[in-house]
C-alpha cells in the first residue's frame, strides 16, 4: 500500500491531478500497516502521519489527519510485538499520538481513539 500511495504522489508531481493523495488514502495505508502484522508497522504509521502534519502547515489542507487518522496510527501501535526494548519504543509512539490528537485544534477524540488507546496500553503493558 506504501507503494501505491507513493505511486500516486509521483503521478500527482507529473501533472496527474486526479490521483492527488489525501486524507483517506493516507488513512487506508495507516490501517493497511495496522492489519500487517509488520513489526515496523507502528513506525512506519507514525512517519505518515508526521508527513500528512507538515504537508497540511505547508498549506496541502486535504491532508489533515482525522480522528480516523489518528486512530489508524494508534491501532498500529496495539498490533505491535517484540522484545520489552520494542514495546516501550511504540508505547512512546502511542503516547505521541495522543498528545498530537489532543492538540490538534479541531480533531477530537472519540470512543474509537480511546477504545485503541487503552487497547495498545494493555497489549504494550502487559507482561
Amino acid at each position: 500500500c506504501s507503494a501505491l500511495l507513493q505511486q500516486m504522489q509521483d503521478l500527482y508531481d507529473r501533472g496527474h491531478k486526479d490521483v492527488q493523495p489525501n486524507v483517506v488514502s493516507y488513512t487506508a495505508v495507516i490501517n493497511a500497516w495496522a492489519k500487517s502484522k509488520s513489526n515496523q508497522a507502528a513506525q512506519r504509521a507514525d512517519m505518515l502521519l508526521q508527513q500528512m502534519e507538515d504537508a497540511q502547515i505547508a498549506g496541502y489542507e486535504n491532508l489533515k489527519p482525522n480522528a480516523r487518522t489518528y486512530t489508524g496510527v494508534i491501532n498500529c501501535c496495539a498490533a505491535t510485538f517484540g522484545p520489552q526494548l520494542k514495546m516501550e519504543e511504540t508505547f512512546q509512539i502511542a503516547n505521541k499520538t495522543m498528545e498530537r490528537l489532543r492538540s490538534a485544534s479541531d480533531v477530537c477524540a472519540d470512543d474509537f481513539v480511546y477504545g485503541a488507546y487503552l487497547k495498545a496500553c494493555f497489549n504494550l503493558l502487559s507482561d
